[in-house]
């Protein structure tokens, strides 16, 4: 089941400055995100269609900060939440402030770094997400995502991310036929 449908619509914020002062406090739930614009995904500039373009990102900013929240019926239920991306160039993910993901990201998570790869959009890429009892509870969650550019003069840039859950399947097998059937074989 979707958590985070693709083209969701959430608050960003564009990396010409840092939303909370160089430190995570725009990850965690309680942060005030009401004076950020808000747009649907994917948020992006020279790649893709629809969503949020980011005109001035070019020569401008090299960061950009989404936030989003979801509803989690049974959150001891989801055995196995899967992050689907399609991005451009690197990426660091947090759920309810707590982080679980980190792909091409800075090791400085301030607002003018680089992404540490180069990656180009097009596919969308599944991230499995261990341990989803350590961060995901059942209401109100926040998915944050810090989105990355290689470089200044890059010619795109893109984020679309959805969010999807799995629960256990606890119903054992069952053989329903067998082919060929069973017996001698000439």
């Amino acid at each position: 089941a979707p958590l985070l449908s693709r083209g969701a619509k959430g608050n960003y914020y564009k990396g010409n400055d840092h939303p909370s002062g160089d430190d995570l406090e725009w990850t965690k739930p309680d942060f005030d995100d009401s004076d950020w614009p808000s747009g649907a995904s994917p948020i992006r500039y020279g790649d893709g269609n629809g969503g949020t373009v980011l005109s001035d990102m070019r020569y401008s900013y090299s960061t950009m900060f989404f936030r989003r929240t979801f509803t989690v019926a049974n959150a001891d239920q989801v055995s196995a939440p899967a992050l689907n991306v399609n991005y451009d160039d690197g990426f660091v993910v947090w759920l309810n402030g707590e982080q679980v993901l980190d792909v091409g990201g800075s090791a400085d998570l301030s607002h003018d770094s680089f992404a540490s790869i180069s990656h180009e959009s097009g596919n969308f890429e599944t991230f499995a997400l261990a341990n989803p009892a350590q961060f995901l509870v059942d209401g109100k969650n926040l998915i944050a995502i810090m989105g990355f550019n290689i470089n200044l003069t890059s010619s795109d840039f893109m984020m679309n991310a959805e969010l999807q859950s799995f629960q256990p399947d606890k119903s054992p097998p069952k053989v329903v036929s067998l082919d060929p059937p069973p017996g001698n074989v000439s």
